[in-house]
C-alpha cells in the first residue's frame, strides 16, 4: 500500500539579507558544489532589488490516537508546530491526507469494516481546519487507502484492499464531496481481484491509474489497471487493454508532465520505470533507471522535470536518489545523488510550488529537504520537527 510517506527544505534568497543588483530579482536557487551542498546565486541581467516573498507552508500528519496536527514552514527558515490551533480527531484509522486546490484536506481510512474520507477547509492565512458538512464521508469500501484527484480538483479518487475505487465530485467552493453514481468501481470485473494500493491521475485528468503495490496479485505479475475518467461526472470505465503488465506496482504522475512513473516496490528491484501515456490511455514503457537500492516509494516534482526514489529498507529508508526527467521522459541521475538524512523516512510529499519536500521518519518527526528547482537537487539545512507520531502527510502552500 501507497501510504502518505513524502519529504522537503529550503531554498530561498531572502529580500533582506541578498540584493541582485543589476539583474531580475534573485531567482530563490542555489548551485550545488557537490555532496549535496548549496550556495545561494541571483540571476544576471539588470533590475531586481531583493528576492521574492517564501511562501509558507503548512504540513498536516496525525498522531497513533488519530489527532490532526499541523506546523508552518515560515519564511523558508522556521519551522515549528502550530501548538494555537484547536485541531480534529478523526474517528478511524487512517491512511492517506491529501490536499486539492491548496484549499481542502481529504484524510482516508478505516472505520470498522468502512471505509470513510474527513473533509476540512484550510484556513489560508492561519493553516486552522473547519470541518466541512457531511463528516465523515463513506467510501463503501471496506477501507479508504491512497487518494488522487485530477489537476483542476473536480473528483476525489479513493482506492481500497478489495480491487476497488471510491469516486466522488468535489465541490468547488465548499469542499464537499458527493458520491459519484454507481461508486465504488471495481479494477477487474471478472474475478474482483487486485488492491487500489497506489492511485495517480495523468496530466489531461481524463485517466487514472491503479498500482497494486508489491505482490498484490497472484504469481506476482504487476498490473497497473487503468480508467477513463467522465469528465463531467466523474465515473470510471476501463481504459481498453488494461490491465497493464509493467512490472510496477506503486505509480506517481504530475499534470505538467505527459508521461508517468513508477516503481514494483519490491526488495532485489532496483530501479524506476517512465511511462507514456497514449492519447487514448494506454500505457507503454519507454526507459528504466536504475537505483543504487530497491525504492520503496517514488515521488514525482510538480513541474513534472525530477522524480525522487526513497530508497534503503522495505518501508523506510534514509536515502533519496533523484533523477532529472527530459521532455521524453527520460531518467538521468542528479548531480550530488543520493541525498541522506539520519533517520529512516516512510514518506515523502512536496508542496505545489516545488521548493520542499517534507518526510515522516522512523522516530516520529518529519524531515525536510529544499529542492533547487532548477536541478533538483536536496539541501537539508533544516532540523526535522516532532509533529504527531503517524506516517501520513499532506502539504500546501
Amino acid at each position: 500500500m501507497q501510504l502518505a510517506r513524502w519529504a522537503i527544505l529550503p531554498i530561498m534568497c531572502l529580500s533582506f539579507l541578498i540584493g541582485c543588483g543589476g539583474g531580475p530579482a534573485c531567482n530563490g536557487q542555489m548551485t550545488s558544489s557537490g555532496g549535496g551542498f548549496h550556495s545561494f546565486v541571483c540571476g544576471p541581467g539588470g533590475g531586481g532589488t531583493g528576492g521574492p516573498t517564501i511562501a509558507t507552508v503548512y504540513v498536516y500528519t496525525t498522531d497513533s490516537s488519530n489527532t490532526v496536527h499541523a506546523a508552518a514552514l515560515t519564511d523558508g527558515t522556521t519551522f515549528a508546530e502550530l501548538t494555537s490551533l484547536t485541531l480534529p480527531t478523526v474517528a478511524m484509522q487512517t491512511y492517506d491526507m491529501l490536499v486539492v486546490s491548496k484549499k481542502f484536506l481529504y484524510i482516508s481510512g478505516i472505520s470498522g469494516a468502512n471505509g470513510e474520507v474527513f473533509a476540512y477547509a484550510i484556513d489560508s492565512s492561519t493553516g486552522a481546519l473547519t470541518p466541512i458538512a457531511g463528516n465523515p464521508v463513506l467510501t463503501s469500501t471496506q477501507a479508504g487507502f491512497s487518494m488522487a484527484t485530477d489537476s483542476q480538483g473536480r473528483f476525489l479518487f479513493v482506492g481500497d484492499a478489495n480491487g476497488e475505487v471510491a469516486a466522488f465530485t468535489i465541490n468547488a467552493t465548499s469542499g464537499a464531496l458527493t458520491a459519484v453514481p454507481n461508486s465504488p468501481f471495481l479494477l477487474d470485473a471478472a474475478t474482483g481481484l487486485g488492491v487500489s494500493w497506489s492511485l495517480t491521475v495523468d496530466n489531461t485528468g481524463h485517466f487514472l491509474y491503479v498500482g497494486q503495490g508489491s505482490g498484490a496479485r497472484s504469481a506476482g505479475v504487476f498490473s497497473v489497471f487503468g480508467f477513463n475518467i467522465d469528465q463531467t461526472s466523474g465515473a470510471l470505465s476501463p481504459i481498453s487493454g488494461e490491465p497493464f503488465a509493467l512490472g510496477i506496482g506503486l505509480i506517481q504522475s504530475d499534470s505538467a508532465a505527459p508521461y508517468v512513473l513508477g516503481t514494483s516496490d519490491t526488495i532485489g528491484d532496483n530501479h524506476i520505470y517512465s511511462v507514456t501515456v497514449g492519447s487514448t490511455g494506454t500505457l507503454a514503457p519507454i526507459v528504466g533507471a536504475t537505483t543504487l537500492n530497491a525504492p520503496h516509494q517514488i515521488f514525482v516534482h510538480p513541474t513534472g522535470k525530477f522524480v525522487y526514489a526513497l530508497e534503503d529498507g522495505q518501508f523506510g529508508g534514509n536515502t533519496v536518489e533523484a533523477f532529472a526527467i527530459d521532455s521524453n521522459g527520460n531518467p538521468t541521475l542528479i548531480t550530488g545523488s543520493p541525498f541522506t538524512k539520519t533517520d529512516s523516512m516512510t514518506s515523502c510529499k512536496i508542496d505545489q510550488n516545488g521548493n520542499w519536500a517534507f518526510c515522516p521518519t522512523s522516530v516520529s518527526k518529519v524531515a525536510v529537504f529544499g529542492i533547487n528547482t532548477t536541478t533538483g537537487a536536496l539541501t537539508s539545512t533544516i532540523t526535522s520537527l516532532a509533529i504527531g507520531d503517524g506516517t501520513t502527510i499532506a502539504v500546501t502552500d
